[in-house]
C-alpha cells in the first residue's frame, strides 16, 4: 500500500488525480492559455484595456501555472491502490530458490 511518503515524483505525476483537483488543474491551464493569448494579441500591436494587460502579464499566468502544477501533484491514493491491486492480480510472485 502506497502512502504520501513512499511515492516518487514521476509516480505522483502519473497517478490518478482527485476530481476536484482535476477541475482546478483544468482551470489553471485555461487561465495560463488565456493569458498567453492576450500577450500574443498585444504583441501584434492591438491595444487592450490596461486592466486586461496587467492581469494577463502577472496574475493570470502565474496563478494558472501554480494551480495546474499543485493540482497535478495531488494523488488519489484510493484509486492508485486499487489500480495497483488490479495490475498485480495476474502476477504470481516467484519463490526464491536458495
Amino acid at each position: 500500500m502506497l502512502d504520501q511518503n513512499k511515492i516518487g515524483l514521476v509516480e505522483r505525476i502519473t497517478a490518478p488525480t482527485p476530481k476536484i483537483f482535476t477541475i482546478i488543474r483544468n482551470i489553471g491551464v485555461i487561465l495560463a492559455a488565456v493569458s498567453a493569448a492576450v500577450l500574443a494579441v498585444e504583441q501584434q500591436g492591438i491595444q487592450l484595456p490596461e486592466i486586461v494587460s496587467l492581469l494577463s502579464e502577472k496574475a493570470a499566468w502565474i496563478s494558472g501555472l501554480i494551480a495546474a502544477i499543485v493540482a497535478q501533484l495531488t494523488v488519489d491514493f484510493k484509486a492508485l491502490n486499487s489500480k495497483n491491486a488490479l495490475t498485480s492480480v495476474g502476477n504470481i510472485p516467484q519463490k526464491k530458490t536458495s
